[in-house]
């Protein structure tokens, strides 16, 4: 086997050569592969092979079956990718369904024809709209050390506290006092949970539920306490938390290895009242329930504690416990004698403070006295 090239003296360098084969003449006996199954919309779903595909048997609606209680109308080859088919459904695709894909008798350019593939599986989902408490902050693990018995790393989970909203996390970030991270891209299902750990920790987390790496700092959490907020990508929050190595509640747990986890990831409360150390043997439940889940309904009312007054035209009413947003701002705030209450406003991340501002300055020497409904 040789190859011979005529050329000038000018292009001696501008030859290249792919491998070489000798021997019989190679012929193609394997059937094409489903290479994964990928929903594009309610009314579209691409399937792709191994290899390019034929045609006639492409278009062949029979030789696809889409579980549950659908199947498939229309079936075409790429335009431009020949081992790309585009499938239409006979019904609308429903959000937060798992489907099954079935292909028979599809072949290849060489005539080879597959059995019957799958089933293949896919979620389809129609990302919901975030609200704040949609997904909190479930879980710190900001002094691994010394070990327990999980890895030695700092690691946060997140939860989906709804029971029916599917939230695509593409652009949302966690942010502290002085650095940020970007979440991965994944849509996280009601109830489900998301530990997040830095890539570079990331095989040490191999066996652990629902593990995903960033970029987040491994020294981010501080063990001292920090400001974690949770973000959409329009900068929307979410839900925070200013914790402190106050809330283990435990002198020996303080001291590493143990997580903080929050008790009632329903609660709108982010507090001190809401957090604890992990009673789990551990150290910590990431990916799972928290050993200290309670979503005993909160009975008792807040209590306003003090009355802080900032400036002539700023009041900030203190509370024992974090406040409902919602609730705080829909409030009765009534004051003797009367003041012009301009603007009401939590104070986050805690909310346990609501900030008053006025519209005509306080006068010195005036004794108010204030009214919460």
């Amino acid at each position: 086997i040789g190859v011979r090239c005529t050329y000038t003296v000018s292009n001696a360098n501008k030859f290249f050569y792919d491998d070489f084969y000798a021997g019989s003449v190679i012929v193609d006996n394997t059937p094409p592969e489903v290479v994964s199954v990928t929903p594009i919309s309610a009314t579209q779903v691409d399937v792709r092979f191994n290899e390019a595909l034929l045609e006639a048997s492409v278009v062949n609606v029979s030789a696809y079956d889409l579980l549950p209680f659908n199947g498939v109308t229309g079936a075409t080859l790429d335009g431009s990718d020949p081992t790309l088919v585009h499938l239409t459904p006979t019904n609308a695709l429903i959000s937060g369904t798992t489907y099954s894909l079935l292909v028979n008798g599809v072949q290849d350019l060489a005539g080879n024809t597959m059995a019957t593939s799958g089933p293949h599986t896919f979620l389809f989902v129609v990302p919901d709209v975030a609200e704040p408490g949609d997904v909190v902050i479930n879980e710190i693990m900001a002094d691994p050390s010394p070990v327990v018995q999980l890895p030695d790393a700092e690691w946060l989970e997140l939860f989906n506290a709804t029971t029916d909203k599917f939230l695509d996390l593409t652009g949302w970030q966690v942010s502290t006092l002085s650095t940020q991270a970007a979440l991965p891209a994944v849509v996280l299902g009601p109830g489900e949970y998301l530990v997040l750990v830095n890539n570079a920790q990331l095989a040490n987390f191999t066996g652990l539920p629902n593990v995903m790496g960033w970029s987040l700092s491994t020294t981010a959490l501080l063990n001292a306490g920090t400001t974690l907020t949770l973000m959409t990508g329009t900068n929307q929050v979410i839900d925070a938390v200013t914790y402190s190595s106050t809330w283990y509640g435990d002198d020996v747990k303080d001291d590493g290895g143990w997580s903080l986890e929050r008790i009632d990831p329903f609660a709108p409360c982010s507090d001190a009242s809401n957090w604890v150390a992990s009673n789990d043997e551990r150290g910590g439940t990431p990916g799972a329930q928290n050993s200290v889940f309670d979503d005993t309904p909160d009975t008792e009312a807040p209590v306003m504690n003090a009355v802080q007054v900032v400036s002539a035209t700023e009041i900030v009413l203190v509370f024992n416990e974090g406040l409902d947003p919602a609730s705080a701002l829909s409030a009765s705030y009534t004051t003797q004698p009367p003041l012009d209450i301009a603007t009401i406003a939590t104070v986050a991340p805690a909310n346990d403070r609501v900030r008053l501002l006025l519209g005509t300055a306080l006068q010195e020497g005036v004794m108010h006295t204030i009214t919460v409904d």
